[in-house]
């Protein structure tokens, strides 16, 4: 936040970034603006997703050595991860410079951080008895063994199996899916315990026959269209419903609420 205040900024009560000196909107004149105050926003929220929502810092692969903790990927996760044994939500970002607890800088920064980041989705969890993973399969991360696994299954692999939760469930989107696709594609183990998926506008690519069946027995597609939020749409295989907009960054936020009452059924 002080980085903010010194470009005369601030966050108001409804999470909206404004001029400190008359409480108006912020706009951005120029990408170098934008790019300057999108950083200050990452930091902000992740201060944000820490102090406020008690969400852990945690920097994978573990088994690096400690004094290469600089090619050390961050993910966050909650405190009570190992303790929660009802339910579990991943959160998967997209592509570019997005980083955990982000799904779209610009949005943050245009219109606010209820709609371009994480944090009304963890705090929506948190009130309804989930853990949280907020992954980061953005930032490369270091291989440390020949086993060829991704961000998110490493993340399985070395976190989910070994916490208690009955019920995972998963939000992915954009290239977040192409990650979500190659987990359930895989062999890796505990993949029944996927509850629900919900993908919002996302890059799907299956590859294994228990994929297509975890794609279309426990997804569904939240797809940018201009029909009304919820209305089902033709697809071959998954469960395909309209985002109620065009816009693709805006598929997450105006999915949110339907995306939790479909976990909720």
């Amino acid at each position: 936040m002080e980085e903010l205040k010194k470009m005369g900024l601030t966050i108001n009560s409804e999470n909206r970034i404004v001029y400190i000196k008359n409480g108006e909107i912020f706009h951005y004149s120029n990408g170098k603006e934008l790019q300057k105050v999108s950083i200050h926003i990452i930091e902000y929220v992740e201060e944000y997703l820490k102090s406020n929502l008690k969400m852990e810092e945690i920097m994978i692969p573990f088994e690096l050595e400690e004094n290469k903790k600089s090619k050390k990927v961050k993910i966050f996760q909650s405190q009570n991860l190992y303790q929660n044994e009802d339910k579990l939500l991943i959160l998967v970002q997209g592509s570019g410079e997005v980083r955990p607890g982000i799904w779209t800088r610009k949005f943050c920064v245009t219109q606010g951080l209820n709609r371009g980041s994480m944090i009304p989705f963890v705090e929506n969890a948190i009130q309804k008895g989930y853990s949280v993973i907020i992954a980061n399969p953005n930032e490369k991360m270091p291989k440390i063994t020949n086993q060829k696994v991704n961000h998110l299954q490493y993340i399985w692999n070395e976190i989910v199996m070994k916490c208690p939760a009955k019920d995972i469930y998963i939000v992915a989107h954009s290239r977040g899916g192409f990650d979500t696709s190659d987990l359930i594609s895989s062999d890796i183990k505990g993949l029944e315990r996927i509850k629900k998926i919900a993908f919002t506008d996302a890059l799907i690519r299956i590859r294994s026959d228990n994929g297509y069946d975890i794609l279309e027995k426990k997804s569904k597609h939240w797809i940018c269209s201009e029909k009304p939020l919820d209305t089902k749409l033709k697809s071959n295989g998954e469960f395909r419903v309209s985002a109620g907009t065009l816009e693709h960054s805006e598929s997450t936020p105006n999915a949110m609420e339907s995306i939790f009452k479909y976990f909720d059924d």
